[in-house]
């Protein structure tokens, strides 16, 4: 699994939307520390003149931000937030993918589990089709593991295949049984 599928923010630096993984981090900040848990667009949408919140006090949160930042920077277009959700979706797909990929490999050879890879990887092919269809216009950048599940699914059956036959060439009558009933 690489760098860009371990955080939200890592994807966006990854896939070149460094500002907007800049102004991800400090948005989880401020609604980690506002002591009424609002984000970033929360305060700036309850602001009036002057840092005054609707309620009359003064909103030391935004009164800092507005020090160290570009009131640009901290307000988000509506077609910006559009995109960051848009990207958000990306990711959380990407994120699915990863999750069941490492299923499907770290179960490979694990005969128990033969029927859960199998219904998995048919699973994912169609999850990935719907993917396709839903980001076409960057579809390239979520298509990391298309040919790694294929070639997954090439080494299982291989596998199968080869222990069917070293089975089925045993000298021993309750091997050669056992490789009829598998195959």
């Amino acid at each position: 699994m690489t760098i860009k599928y371990y955080s939200f923010v890592h994807f966006l630096r990854q896939i070149s939307f460094k500002g907007y993984g800049k102004w991800v981090l400090l948005n989880k900040a401020v609604k980690e520390e506002h002591p009424e848990g609002y984000d970033l667009e929360k305060i700036i949408d309850n602001q009036v003149k002057d840092g005054q919140t609707p309620k009359g006090g003064k909103d030391e949160i935004f009164a800092g931000l507005q020090t160290h930042y570009a009131d640009k920077f901290m307000k988000l277009s509506k077609q910006e937030s559009n995109s960051l959700l848009n990207k958000m979706l990306e990711f959380k797909a990407v994120q699915k993918q990863a999750v069941i990929m490492t299923f499907i490999f770290s179960n490979i050879m694990n005969m128990k589990q033969i029927k859960n890879v199998f219904n998995l990887y048919f699973k994912y092919k169609r999850f990935s089709e719907d993917l396709r269809n839903k980001f076409q216009h960057n579809y390239q950048r979520i298509n990391d593991f298309e040919n790694i599940s294929f070639e997954i699914i090439q080494m299982l059956v291989l596998n199968l295949i080869i222990n069917t036959y070293l089975k089925y060439k045993s000298s021993k009558e309750e091997k050669r049984k056992d490789a009829q009933n598998s195959a």
